[in-house]
Protein backbone atom coordinates (compact mmCIF):
# COMPACT_ATOMS: atom_id res chain seq x y z
CA UNK A 1 0.00 0.00 0.00
CA UNK A 2 1.04 3.62 -0.57
CA UNK A 3 3.06 5.31 2.15
CA UNK A 4 0.80 7.95 3.75
CA UNK A 5 3.63 10.48 4.11
CA UNK A 6 4.54 10.28 0.41
CA UNK A 7 0.89 10.45 -0.61
CA UNK A 8 0.33 13.49 1.58
CA UNK A 9 3.28 15.32 0.02
CA UNK A 10 1.96 14.51 -3.46
CA UNK A 11 -1.52 15.80 -2.60
CA UNK A 12 -0.09 19.18 -1.61
CA UNK A 13 0.69 19.75 -5.29
CA UNK A 14 3.35 19.05 -7.91
CA UNK A 15 5.51 22.00 -6.87
CA UNK A 16 5.62 20.79 -3.27
CA UNK A 17 6.32 17.23 -4.43
CA UNK A 18 9.14 18.26 -6.76
CA UNK A 19 10.68 20.41 -4.01
CA UNK A 20 10.52 17.47 -1.60
CA UNK A 21 12.19 15.24 -4.21
CA UNK A 22 15.00 17.74 -4.67
CA UNK A 23 15.59 17.68 -0.91
CA UNK A 24 15.48 13.86 -0.83
CA UNK A 25 17.16 12.82 -4.11
CA UNK A 26 18.12 9.31 -2.99
CA UNK A 27 14.71 8.20 -1.70
CA UNK A 28 12.48 5.82 -3.66
CA UNK A 29 8.94 6.76 -2.51
CA UNK A 30 6.28 4.09 -2.18
CA UNK A 31 3.03 4.86 -4.01
CA UNK A 32 2.09 1.26 -4.72
CA UNK A 33 -1.65 0.67 -5.17
CA UNK A 34 -2.25 4.41 -4.73
CA UNK A 35 -5.48 5.83 -6.17
CA UNK A 36 -4.26 8.57 -8.54
CA UNK A 37 -7.11 8.27 -11.00
CA UNK A 38 -7.46 11.49 -13.00
CA UNK A 39 -4.64 13.18 -11.05
CA UNK A 40 -2.65 16.00 -12.63
CA UNK A 41 0.96 14.83 -12.39
CA UNK A 42 2.30 16.73 -15.36
CA UNK A 43 6.04 17.40 -15.08
CA UNK A 44 6.18 15.53 -11.77
CA UNK A 45 9.50 14.06 -10.66
CA UNK A 46 8.57 10.41 -10.17
CA UNK A 47 12.01 8.88 -10.71
CA UNK A 48 12.40 5.40 -9.16
CA UNK A 49 8.98 5.72 -7.50
CA UNK A 50 7.19 2.49 -6.57
CA UNK A 51 3.86 2.62 -8.43
CA UNK A 52 3.09 -1.10 -8.47
CA UNK A 53 -0.60 -1.63 -9.22
CA UNK A 54 -1.24 2.10 -8.86
CA UNK A 55 -4.43 3.45 -10.46
CA UNK A 56 -3.40 6.20 -12.91
CA UNK A 57 -6.42 5.85 -15.17
CA UNK A 58 -7.04 9.10 -17.12
CA UNK A 59 -4.15 10.73 -15.21
CA UNK A 60 -2.19 13.60 -16.74
CA UNK A 61 1.50 12.63 -16.73
CA UNK A 62 2.56 14.86 -19.60
CA UNK A 63 6.29 15.59 -19.41
CA UNK A 64 6.66 13.70 -16.13
CA UNK A 65 9.90 11.94 -15.23
CA UNK A 66 9.19 8.26 -14.52
CA UNK A 67 12.64 6.93 -15.35
CA UNK A 68 13.36 3.66 -13.51
CA UNK A 69 9.91 3.82 -11.89
CA UNK A 70 8.19 0.53 -11.04
CA UNK A 71 4.78 0.49 -12.74
CA UNK A 72 4.21 -3.26 -12.57
CA UNK A 73 0.52 -3.98 -13.33
CA UNK A 74 -0.28 -0.26 -13.00
CA UNK A 75 -3.46 1.08 -14.64
CA UNK A 76 -2.52 3.81 -17.16
CA UNK A 77 -5.50 3.44 -19.48
CA UNK A 78 -6.46 6.68 -21.28
CA UNK A 79 -3.67 8.51 -19.46
CA UNK A 80 -1.77 11.42 -20.97
CA UNK A 81 1.86 10.30 -21.29
CA UNK A 82 2.95 12.77 -23.96
CA UNK A 83 6.73 13.35 -23.81
CA UNK A 84 6.93 11.35 -20.57
CA UNK A 85 10.32 9.92 -19.58
CA UNK A 86 9.96 6.18 -18.94
CA UNK A 87 13.59 5.30 -19.52
CA UNK A 88 14.31 1.89 -17.94
CA UNK A 89 10.89 1.92 -16.26
CA UNK A 90 9.17 -1.35 -15.37
CA UNK A 91 5.77 -1.44 -17.12
CA UNK A 92 5.45 -5.21 -17.12
CA UNK A 93 1.77 -6.20 -17.45
CA UNK A 94 0.76 -2.54 -17.18
CA UNK A 95 -2.60 -1.44 -18.63
CA UNK A 96 -1.99 1.23 -21.25
CA UNK A 97 -5.05 0.86 -23.42
CA UNK A 98 -5.71 4.03 -25.45
CA UNK A 99 -2.95 5.89 -23.59
CA UNK A 100 -1.20 8.73 -25.42
CA UNK A 101 2.58 8.11 -25.49
CA UNK A 102 3.38 10.62 -28.21
CA UNK A 103 7.17 11.28 -28.25
CA UNK A 104 7.58 9.30 -25.00
CA UNK A 105 11.02 8.05 -23.98
CA UNK A 106 10.70 4.29 -23.47
CA UNK A 107 14.34 3.38 -24.05
CA UNK A 108 15.12 0.05 -22.35
CA UNK A 109 11.71 0.08 -20.65
CA UNK A 110 10.14 -3.27 -19.73
CA UNK A 111 6.67 -3.54 -21.31
CA UNK A 112 6.46 -7.34 -21.35
CA UNK A 113 2.84 -8.47 -21.27
CA UNK A 114 1.55 -4.90 -21.22
CA UNK A 115 -1.83 -4.01 -22.70
CA UNK A 116 -1.23 -1.31 -25.33
CA UNK A 117 -4.39 -1.74 -27.40
CA UNK A 118 -5.04 1.36 -29.55
CA UNK A 119 -2.23 3.20 -27.74
CA UNK A 120 -0.66 6.21 -29.45
CA UNK A 121 3.13 5.75 -29.51
CA UNK A 122 3.73 8.09 -32.45
CA UNK A 123 7.39 9.23 -32.63
CA UNK A 124 8.19 7.66 -29.24
CA UNK A 125 11.55 5.99 -28.57
CA UNK A 126 11.38 2.29 -27.68
CA UNK A 127 14.99 1.45 -28.45
CA UNK A 128 16.01 -1.78 -26.64
CA UNK A 129 12.65 -1.88 -24.84
CA UNK A 130 11.15 -5.23 -23.78
CA UNK A 131 7.65 -5.73 -25.20
CA UNK A 132 7.58 -9.54 -25.19
CA UNK A 133 3.98 -10.82 -25.44
CA UNK A 134 2.56 -7.27 -25.17
CA UNK A 135 -0.83 -6.50 -26.73
CA UNK A 136 -0.39 -3.71 -29.31
CA UNK A 137 -3.54 -4.31 -31.32
CA UNK A 138 -4.25 -1.24 -33.47
CA UNK A 139 -1.47 0.67 -31.66
CA UNK A 140 0.00 3.71 -33.40
CA UNK A 141 3.73 3.02 -33.72
CA UNK A 142 4.24 5.26 -36.74
CA UNK A 143 7.81 6.61 -36.96
CA UNK A 144 8.67 4.96 -33.64
CA UNK A 145 12.25 3.90 -32.88
CA UNK A 146 12.01 0.17 -32.21
CA UNK A 147 15.65 -0.60 -32.89
CA UNK A 148 16.83 -3.72 -31.02
CA UNK A 149 13.45 -3.95 -29.27
CA UNK A 150 12.17 -7.32 -28.03
CA UNK A 151 8.69 -7.83 -29.54
CA UNK A 152 8.68 -11.63 -29.50
CA UNK A 153 5.16 -13.04 -29.27
CA UNK A 154 3.56 -9.57 -29.43
CA UNK A 155 0.10 -9.05 -30.83
CA UNK A 156 0.46 -6.22 -33.36
CA UNK A 157 -2.59 -6.97 -35.47
CA UNK A 158 -3.61 -3.89 -37.52
CA UNK A 159 -0.94 -1.84 -35.74
CA UNK A 160 0.44 1.19 -37.57
CA UNK A 161 4.23 0.89 -37.93
CA UNK A 162 4.55 2.99 -41.08
CA UNK A 163 7.92 4.71 -41.19
CA UNK A 164 8.98 3.00 -37.97
CA UNK A 165 12.53 1.82 -37.31
CA UNK A 166 12.42 -1.76 -35.99
CA UNK A 167 15.91 -2.57 -37.35
CA UNK A 168 17.55 -5.47 -35.49
CA UNK A 169 14.30 -5.91 -33.52
CA UNK A 170 13.02 -9.35 -32.51
CA UNK A 171 9.52 -10.29 -33.74
CA UNK A 172 9.72 -14.08 -33.39
CA UNK A 173 6.22 -15.60 -33.27
CA UNK A 174 4.69 -12.10 -33.26
CA UNK A 175 1.28 -11.45 -34.83
CA UNK A 176 1.58 -8.62 -37.36
CA UNK A 177 -1.41 -9.62 -39.45
CA UNK A 178 -2.83 -6.67 -41.41
CA UNK A 179 -0.23 -4.37 -39.82
CA UNK A 180 0.83 -1.22 -41.67
CA UNK A 181 4.62 -1.43 -42.19
CA UNK A 182 4.92 0.85 -45.20
CA UNK A 183 8.46 2.24 -45.57
CA UNK A 184 9.44 0.71 -42.21
CA UNK A 185 13.08 -0.16 -41.58
CA UNK A 186 13.08 -3.85 -40.67
CA UNK A 187 16.64 -4.48 -41.80
CA UNK A 188 18.24 -7.44 -39.98
CA UNK A 189 15.12 -7.90 -37.84
CA UNK A 190 14.13 -11.40 -36.70
CA UNK A 191 10.60 -12.17 -37.95
CA UNK A 192 10.91 -15.94 -37.95
CA UNK A 193 7.55 -17.70 -37.57
CA UNK A 194 5.80 -14.31 -37.43
CA UNK A 195 2.31 -13.84 -38.86
CA UNK A 196 2.44 -11.07 -41.48
CA UNK A 197 -0.56 -12.19 -43.49
CA UNK A 198 -2.16 -9.27 -45.38
CA UNK A 199 0.44 -6.90 -43.89
CA UNK A 200 1.42 -3.83 -45.90
CA UNK A 201 5.21 -3.89 -46.38
CA UNK A 202 5.40 -1.77 -49.50
CA UNK A 203 8.72 0.09 -49.85
CA UNK A 204 9.90 -1.41 -46.55
CA UNK A 205 13.60 -2.10 -45.98
CA UNK A 206 13.70 -5.83 -45.22
CA UNK A 207 17.33 -6.36 -46.18
CA UNK A 208 19.05 -9.06 -44.14
CA UNK A 209 15.86 -9.79 -42.17
CA UNK A 210 14.96 -13.32 -41.07
CA UNK A 211 11.51 -14.44 -42.29
CA UNK A 212 12.18 -18.16 -41.81
CA UNK A 213 8.82 -20.00 -41.65
CA UNK A 214 6.95 -16.67 -41.53
CA UNK A 215 3.41 -16.30 -42.90
CA UNK A 216 3.32 -13.57 -45.58
CA UNK A 217 0.14 -14.74 -47.27
CA UNK A 218 -1.38 -11.93 -49.38
CA UNK A 219 1.19 -9.45 -48.00
CA UNK A 220 1.90 -6.28 -50.00
CA UNK A 221 5.66 -6.26 -50.73
CA UNK A 222 5.65 -3.93 -53.72
CA UNK A 223 9.02 -2.18 -54.12
CA UNK A 224 10.21 -3.72 -50.84
CA UNK A 225 13.94 -4.37 -50.43
CA UNK A 226 14.46 -8.06 -49.68
CA UNK A 227 18.19 -8.07 -50.46
CA UNK A 228 19.92 -10.80 -48.49
CA UNK A 229 16.64 -11.64 -46.74
CA UNK A 230 16.00 -15.20 -45.52
CA UNK A 231 12.62 -16.43 -46.78
CA UNK A 232 13.37 -20.12 -46.24
CA UNK A 233 10.16 -22.12 -45.68
CA UNK A 234 8.11 -18.90 -45.63
CA UNK A 235 4.60 -18.83 -47.08
CA UNK A 236 4.08 -15.99 -49.59
CA UNK A 237 1.00 -17.38 -51.31
CA UNK A 238 -0.70 -14.61 -53.32
CA UNK A 239 1.77 -11.99 -52.06
CA UNK A 240 2.48 -8.94 -54.25
CA UNK A 241 6.20 -8.60 -55.07
CA UNK A 242 5.96 -6.18 -57.99
CA UNK A 243 9.22 -4.23 -58.46
CA UNK A 244 10.66 -5.79 -55.29
CA UNK A 245 14.39 -6.27 -54.72
CA UNK A 246 15.15 -9.99 -54.31
CA UNK A 247 18.93 -9.66 -54.66
CA UNK A 248 20.75 -12.63 -53.06
CA UNK A 249 17.51 -13.54 -51.30
CA UNK A 250 17.37 -17.01 -49.69
CA UNK A 251 14.12 -18.61 -50.81
CA UNK A 252 14.77 -22.31 -50.15
CA UNK A 253 11.52 -24.30 -49.75
CA UNK A 254 9.59 -21.01 -49.97
CA UNK A 255 5.98 -21.03 -51.19
CA UNK A 256 5.53 -18.49 -54.00
CA UNK A 257 2.23 -19.91 -55.28
CA UNK A 258 0.26 -17.26 -57.24
CA UNK A 259 2.77 -14.54 -56.30
CA UNK A 260 3.03 -11.44 -58.52
CA UNK A 261 6.67 -10.99 -59.62
CA UNK A 262 6.20 -8.43 -62.41
CA UNK A 263 9.13 -5.99 -62.52
CA UNK A 264 11.01 -7.65 -59.64
CA UNK A 265 14.81 -8.01 -59.62
CA UNK A 266 15.92 -11.60 -58.95
CA UNK A 267 19.70 -11.26 -59.02
CA UNK A 268 21.46 -14.29 -57.50
CA UNK A 269 18.39 -15.34 -55.51
CA UNK A 270 18.63 -18.85 -54.06
CA UNK A 271 15.84 -21.31 -54.79
CA UNK A 272 15.70 -25.10 -54.74
CA UNK A 273 13.41 -27.96 -55.67
CA UNK A 274 11.27 -27.22 -52.63
CA UNK A 275 10.61 -23.65 -53.82
CA UNK A 276 7.04 -23.52 -55.13
CA UNK A 277 6.54 -21.36 -58.23
CA UNK A 278 3.10 -22.63 -59.15
CA UNK A 279 0.77 -20.26 -61.07
CA UNK A 280 3.20 -17.35 -60.67
CA UNK A 281 2.05 -14.08 -62.26
CA UNK A 282 4.87 -12.26 -64.03
CA UNK A 283 4.90 -10.18 -67.21
CA UNK A 284 8.65 -9.49 -67.03
CA UNK A 285 11.52 -9.60 -64.50
CA UNK A 286 15.11 -8.42 -64.15
CA UNK A 287 18.22 -10.47 -63.43
CA UNK A 288 20.63 -7.72 -62.39
CA UNK A 289 20.75 -4.47 -60.43
CA UNK A 290 23.02 -1.65 -61.61
CA UNK A 291 24.26 0.10 -58.47
CA UNK A 292 25.89 2.94 -60.41
CA UNK A 293 22.62 3.90 -62.11
CA UNK A 294 20.29 2.65 -59.37
CA UNK A 295 18.11 0.64 -61.70
CA UNK A 296 17.23 -2.94 -62.66
CA UNK A 297 18.85 -4.32 -65.83
CA UNK A 298 18.93 -7.51 -67.92
CA UNK A 299 15.20 -7.72 -68.52
CA UNK A 300 13.54 -11.03 -69.31
CA UNK A 301 12.11 -11.32 -71.91
CA UNK A 302 14.87 -9.18 -73.43
CA UNK A 303 12.54 -7.51 -75.93
CA UNK A 304 10.87 -4.56 -74.18
CA UNK A 305 7.71 -5.09 -76.23
CA UNK A 306 7.32 -8.72 -75.13
CA UNK A 307 6.07 -10.25 -71.90
CA UNK A 308 6.19 -13.76 -70.46
CA UNK A 309 3.47 -16.10 -71.58
CA UNK A 310 1.74 -18.00 -68.75
CA UNK A 311 4.18 -20.58 -67.36
CA UNK A 312 7.31 -19.07 -68.99
CA UNK A 313 8.58 -17.54 -65.74
CA UNK A 314 8.38 -20.86 -63.91
CA UNK A 315 10.11 -22.68 -66.77
CA UNK A 316 12.95 -20.13 -66.83
CA UNK A 317 13.75 -20.44 -63.15
CA UNK A 318 12.99 -24.16 -62.98
CA UNK A 319 15.87 -24.55 -65.45
CA UNK A 320 18.06 -22.56 -63.06
CA UNK A 321 17.44 -25.26 -60.45
CA UNK A 322 19.58 -27.58 -62.57
CA UNK A 323 22.68 -25.38 -62.33
CA UNK A 324 25.34 -24.49 -59.77
CA UNK A 325 27.14 -21.13 -59.99
CA UNK A 326 30.79 -21.07 -58.91
CA UNK A 327 32.18 -17.57 -58.34
CA UNK A 328 35.91 -16.84 -58.32
CA UNK A 329 36.26 -13.28 -57.03
CA UNK A 330 40.11 -13.27 -57.00
CA UNK A 331 40.62 -14.55 -60.54
CA UNK A 332 41.01 -18.20 -61.50
CA UNK A 333 43.85 -20.66 -62.04
CA UNK A 334 42.53 -22.57 -65.05
CA UNK A 335 44.83 -25.55 -64.58
CA UNK A 336 43.62 -25.96 -60.96
CA UNK A 337 39.99 -25.61 -62.06
CA UNK A 338 40.25 -28.15 -64.90
CA UNK A 339 41.96 -30.69 -62.64
CA UNK A 340 39.33 -30.22 -59.89
CA UNK A 341 36.44 -30.32 -62.38
CA UNK A 342 37.75 -33.57 -63.89
CA UNK A 343 37.86 -35.15 -60.43
CA UNK A 344 34.33 -33.89 -59.70
CA UNK A 345 33.05 -35.48 -62.91
CA UNK A 346 34.70 -38.76 -61.97
CA UNK A 347 32.72 -38.74 -58.72
CA UNK A 348 29.33 -37.81 -60.22
CA UNK A 349 29.72 -39.24 -63.71
CA UNK A 350 30.71 -37.37 -66.85
CA UNK A 351 27.19 -37.56 -68.27
CA UNK A 352 25.74 -35.67 -65.29
CA UNK A 353 28.11 -32.70 -64.94
CA UNK A 354 29.00 -30.18 -67.63
CA UNK A 355 30.03 -26.55 -67.97
CA UNK A 356 27.04 -24.53 -69.16
CA UNK A 357 28.62 -21.06 -69.20
CA UNK A 358 31.74 -19.07 -68.30
CA UNK A 359 31.28 -15.38 -67.58
CA UNK A 360 33.88 -12.72 -66.76
CA UNK A 361 32.55 -9.91 -64.59
CA UNK A 362 33.54 -6.24 -64.87
CA UNK A 363 35.26 -6.55 -61.47
CA UNK A 364 37.63 -9.17 -62.89
CA UNK A 365 35.92 -12.09 -61.14
CA UNK A 366 34.72 -15.19 -62.99
CA UNK A 367 31.44 -17.09 -62.83
CA UNK A 368 31.33 -20.69 -64.04
CA UNK A 369 27.87 -22.26 -64.30
CA UNK A 370 27.71 -26.03 -64.01
CA UNK A 371 24.75 -28.07 -65.22
CA UNK A 372 23.90 -30.69 -62.61
CA UNK A 373 21.23 -33.40 -62.14
CA UNK A 374 17.88 -32.02 -60.95
CA UNK A 375 17.81 -34.37 -57.95
CA UNK A 376 21.42 -33.63 -56.92
CA UNK A 377 22.35 -31.62 -53.85
CA UNK A 378 23.49 -28.29 -55.31
CA UNK A 379 24.94 -27.20 -51.99
CA UNK A 380 27.03 -30.37 -51.73
CA UNK A 381 28.30 -30.08 -55.32
CA UNK A 382 29.21 -26.42 -54.75
CA UNK A 383 31.03 -27.32 -51.52
CA UNK A 384 32.93 -30.18 -53.16
CA UNK A 385 33.84 -28.11 -56.21
CA UNK A 386 35.31 -25.35 -54.06
CA UNK A 387 37.18 -27.81 -51.81
CA UNK A 388 38.69 -29.65 -54.79
CA UNK A 389 39.68 -26.37 -56.45
CA UNK A 390 41.34 -25.07 -53.26
CA UNK A 391 43.25 -28.34 -52.84
CA UNK A 392 44.46 -28.38 -56.47
CA UNK A 393 45.39 -24.69 -56.25
CA UNK A 394 47.40 -25.30 -53.08
CA UNK A 395 49.23 -28.22 -54.71
CA UNK A 396 50.00 -26.24 -57.86
CA UNK A 397 51.19 -23.23 -55.88
CA UNK A 398 53.64 -25.53 -54.10
CA UNK A 399 54.91 -26.75 -57.47
CA UNK A 400 55.12 -23.18 -58.76
CA UNK A 401 57.14 -22.12 -55.73
CA UNK A 402 59.50 -25.09 -56.10
CA UNK A 403 60.00 -24.33 -59.80
CA UNK A 404 60.57 -20.67 -59.03
CA UNK A 405 63.13 -21.53 -56.33
CA UNK A 406 64.88 -23.90 -58.72
CA UNK A 407 64.90 -21.13 -61.32
CA UNK A 408 66.38 -18.71 -58.79
CA UNK A 409 69.02 -21.27 -57.72
CA UNK A 410 69.92 -21.95 -61.36
CA UNK A 411 70.23 -18.21 -62.05
CA UNK A 412 72.42 -17.72 -58.97
CA UNK A 413 74.69 -20.59 -60.06
CA UNK A 414 74.97 -19.13 -63.55
CA UNK A 415 75.81 -15.74 -62.11
CA UNK A 416 78.52 -17.33 -59.90
CA UNK A 417 80.04 -19.13 -62.89
CA UNK A 418 80.05 -15.88 -64.87
CA UNK A 419 81.70 -14.08 -61.97
CA UNK A 420 84.37 -16.78 -61.70
CA UNK A 421 85.02 -16.63 -65.45
CA UNK A 422 85.33 -12.87 -65.27
CA UNK A 423 87.92 -13.17 -62.51
CA UNK A 424 89.94 -15.60 -64.66
CA UNK A 425 89.74 -13.21 -67.63
CA UNK A 426 90.95 -10.31 -65.47
CA UNK A 427 93.81 -12.39 -64.05
CA UNK A 428 94.88 -13.46 -67.51
CA UNK A 429 94.65 -9.91 -68.78
CA UNK A 430 96.99 -8.69 -66.06
CA UNK A 431 99.70 -11.25 -66.89
CA UNK A 432 102.69 -10.00 -68.96
CA UNK A 433 102.83 -10.99 -72.61
CA UNK A 434 105.69 -13.42 -73.35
Amino acid sequence: MADKEHLAVLKRGIDAWNQWRMENPNLEPDLSEANLRGADLSRADLRRVNLIKADLNVANLRGANLSEANLLEANLCLSNLIKVNLNQANLCKAKLRSANLYKANLIEANLSGANLIETNLYKSDLCKAKLRSANLYKANLSRVNLSKTDLCGCYLGRANLSGANPSLAEFRNADLSQADLRSADLSWADLSKADLSRANLSKADLSGANFNKADLTKADLTKADLSGTDLSEANLTKADLREAYLIRTQALDCNFTEVIFTGACLEDWKINQGTKLKHVICEYAYLKYDYTQDKFIERRPRNETQNFAPGDFTCLFQKALETVDLTFSDGIDWKAFLLSFQQLREEYGEEYLSIQAIEKKSSGSFLIRLEVPLDASKAEIERQAKTLYDNKLSTLEGIYRAELKASHDQLASSRQRSANLWEIVKQQANRPII
